[in-house]
């Protein structure tokens, strides 16, 4: 959702401000405004500042070069300086909307969504495009739907959009978005279904066929929500399953996204504390097992991890996912010298229905784990299976460089020859065959 209203809030400045610096070229703060400009663009953010203010002490009347300060004040994220900076344009012009606007995109920069929604409100009533108004009503409905948790104020607002431009596919949306928040689902798929008539772009399709399907979903058609989902979210790619998913998936859901940004910021026991809580809700998918391993692998628990990960791999049931988890496994137990345990989980892989560039990856790895436990010829083997759907020579260096050691280690000293030979190919292998091949003999 946060997103989308610094998406709005972006536009409708983007379309407000483009004009402003032209006419800000005139008068007796021009050349120190121009100058300012210039620093901005070359990122030297703290000598725009004093440029601009420079700009303002020559020329206080021109409220354009407070917004360009605010703005200054915001990349820096000094987000008191630059709301005060705005109040100086909206001084010299109260009735400028651009200005208003950014304050609005300042406090919810700080989660000041009820300050947010103040100003939003006071742009709506000051604009005279209506297009920008029809924007402006549409973040207030989004915050009052959303981050405000208000969806009856919202519906209020959502009418003056409706004033606005009854027949808008962004205004269809809205009204979904709405109706889900108050809980009317059938009229929230009604709206999105209406929304899909429109002839959406690619992103809005996206957005409503999640939000329809949520609706479905929560309105009790779970199955056929589900089915629809996976017949018509799962092929656009992108984020929009994993979207439906966690707007579907209730409180354990809540607790995995809490997990994600413990984990982010390194807060092992909390993100831990989230994942059990997930699953204790009965969100035990393979995303919930995967980010179980990721916290274990991070605290040095190999052996616990290569646990969630076999089951998050049992659990998911997206096969290119499924082949995914199980080459992090594969890259960790060979990392933690558990090579019996990567030629297991190799093969499992191998056995499955995954591609050619993942076979290959698979096969090499089995073939290095098998050469640390002395089996020679079945590393051999493993490596010419993962370079059979390879034909560059560079890129089958490393399979031809593994070939090379362990048939030097077997004793077949023509087929670590050729092998070597070949290795040479790759740069990152050059000085290495070479030495070999010198240790060969001629």
């Amino acid at each position: 959702m946060c997103k989308k209203l610094f998406t709005y809030c972006a536009l409708m400045v983007l379309l407000a401000v483009a004009p402003m610096v032209a006419s800000a070229q005139q008068g007796p703060g021009a050349a120190a405004f121009r100058e300012a400009e210039q620093a901005r663009r070359n990122n030297q953010l703290d000598a725009a500042i004093a440029g601009y203010k420079k700009a303002i002490e020559l020329e206080g009347t021109n409220y354009r070069y407070y917004v360009r300060l605010g703005m200054v004040h915001g990349m820096k994220k000094q987000y008191a300086e630059a709301k005060a900076a705005y109040e100086g344009a909206l001084r010299v012009n109260p009735t400028f909307a651009t200005a208003m606007v950014l304050i609005a995109k300042n406090a919810m920069k700080q989660q000041d969504y009820t300050t947010a929604l103040v100003y939003i409100n006071k742009a709506f009533d000051t604009e005279q495009d209506q297009g920008r108004k029809l924007g402006y009503k549409l973040l207030a409905v989004k915050l009052l739907a959303g981050k405000l948790n208000k969806p009856q104020e919202a519906q209020t607002e959502l009418q003056k959009a409706k004033a606005l431009a009854p027949s808008d596919i962004r205004v269809a949306i809205a009204e979904g978005d709405v109706q889900t928040a108050l809980g009317n689902y059938a009229a929230a798929a009604a709206a999105y279904e209406n929304a899909l008539g429109k002839s959406p772009s690619p992103s809005d399709k996206g957005k409503i066929l999640v939000g329809l399907c949520v609706a479905k979903y929560k309105g009790g058609d779970q199955a056929g929500a589900n089915t629809m989902a996976q017949q018509q979210i799962a092929p656009l790619g992108g984020n929009y399953m994993r979207q439906y998913k966690f707007l579907t998936g209730g409180v354990g859901s809540k607790f995995l996204l809490l997990a994600r940004g413990y984990l982010s910021a390194n807060m092992f026991t909390e993100a831990m504390d989230n994942v059990k809580r997930a699953i204790e809700a009965g969100v035990k998918t393979g995303n919930t097992y995967k980010m179980q391993g990721l916290i274990y692998f991070k605290q040095g628990q190999m052996q616990q991890a290569i646990q969630s990960f076999d089951l998050a791999a049992n659990a998911e049931t997206d096969v290119a996912r499924k082949g995914g988890i199980y080459k992090l496994m594969v890259k960790i137990q060979f990392g933690a010298q558990m090579y019996r345990e990567a030629v297991a989980t190799a093969d499992k892989v191998l056995a499955g229905t995954a591609d050619a560039a993942t076979k290959g990856s698979m096969n090499l790895f089995k073939a290095q784990a098998l050469y640390q436990l002395n089996q020679y010829q079945a590393a051999i083997d493993a490596a010419k299976a993962g370079m059979a759907s390879i034909t560059a020579e560079p890129a089958q260096a490393v399979y031809q460089f593994v070939i090379g050691m362990a048939a030097k280690k077997a004793g077949d000293v023509a087929t670590a020859r050729a092998a070597l030979t070949k290795a040479l190919a790759g740069a990152a292998f050059k000085v290495a065959a070479k030495e070999e091949l010198a240790s060969l003999g001629s």
